[in-house]
């Protein structure tokens, strides 16, 4: 898929949102080495969803959506080390991994608010706001959605800018 986006002559990616694949990152860095890295928020809740007691998955869902709800980094930053605290009751080692890979997980922080309400995974229906027509994607088009086409320009300005 990276290799795809290259021979199309992808140049600047926004922000990349995939799952904790080992490799992947080192891959993309290789290929893309000024686009941001976004862990999946949805694809860690079903992880954690699988691995924790009753108590602490209701728990972790919170923390997770007051993350995804954050407006800026460093209170972001305080709800992902409230989502560690609970998993390291159960999981110490995933609590280390989650603090590790902080950066990653907040990476969508740095966007402004309008744009982040129109971040979309690559499977539909997965972050909520992501609004996704599946028409859309068979038929090869390009964005989504129309929210992501009224967002488009908003990003494009702002790669300009930078």
């Amino acid at each position: 898929m990276l290799q795809d986006l290259v021979s199309r002559r992808v140049h600047r990616v926004l922000l990349f949102v995939t799952d904790d694949f080992r490799g992947l990152e080192e891959v993309m860095g290789k290929l893309f080495a000024c686009a941001p890295h976004q862990l999946c928020l949805l694809h860690l809740q079903r992880n954690l969803e699988r691995g924790l007691c009753r108590e602490a998955v209701r728990r972790a869902r919170e923390a997770l959506f007051r993350l995804r709800r954050s407006r800026e980094r460093e209170e972001g930053r305080g709800w992902l080390g409230e989502l560690a605290a609970v998993v390291a009751s159960e999981k110490p080692a995933l609590a280390r991994q989650l603090e590790a890979k902080a950066d990653s997980y907040l990476a969508f922080l740095d966007y402004p608010e309008e744009v982040r309400v129109h971040r979309c995974k690559h499977q539909p229906g997965g972050e909520p706001g992501c609004r996704h027509r599946p028409d859309a994607a068979g038929a090869g088009g390009i964005l989504p959605s129309l929210p992501c086409l009224e967002v488009n320009p908003f990003i494009q300005v702002e790669g300009l800018q930078h």
